[in-house]
């Protein structure tokens, strides 16, 4: 073997990178058409994103929302900050929220694991809340925090 084909079996071609490229934006899709989720963005495209939950609700559908607006990749698994989109969320949609709780996620995504072993992840349910109209989404983000550190 030439050195030049050793090279090319250390480093896989510039090719390939583009193709994970394209599967996980594949991927990205697919899950967004089957299973009816979609993100709500950080930095622009809130309005369509919150009209399409605001559809989506007044159809009887139920919205998950992952309010810390990252995938958790700290070192010690806590939380990371809610974000204030879930208080605008809650305070146009004007319904009881329900705060949840997932343990064990995290020590799964650390250890590059796709699938949980039986009774690995733990979901905590807590009583659904309203927040009265006028209240700052900021403060409604803050307070769903608290209330899922709790469960």
């Amino acid at each position: 073997m030439g050195g030049e084909s050793l090279q090319n079996m250390r480093h896989p071609p510039r090719d390939w990178f583009f193709a994970r490229r394209w599967a996980y934006q594949l991927g990205y899709w697919l899950a967004t058409l089957l299973f009816n989720v979609f993100p709500l963005p950080q930095f622009s495209g809130f309005r369509e994103s919150f009209r399409f939950a605001g559809e989506s609700i007044d159809r009887g559908y139920s919205v998950l929302v992952f309010p810390e607006g990252e995938v958790n990749s700290s070192e010690d698994g806590c939380m990371a900050p809610f974000q204030s989109g879930i208080g605008l969320l809650a305070q146009n949609l004007g319904i009881p929220i329900i705060p949840m709780r997932l343990d064990g996620v995290w020590r799964m995504k650390r250890e590059h694991r796709r699938l949980a072993r039986i009774g690995e992840i733990t979901v905590r349910i807590g009583t659904p809340i309203t927040f009265p109209s006028g209240t700052h989404p900021h403060e409604i983000a803050r307070q769903l925090e608290s209330l899922v550190q709790s469960l």
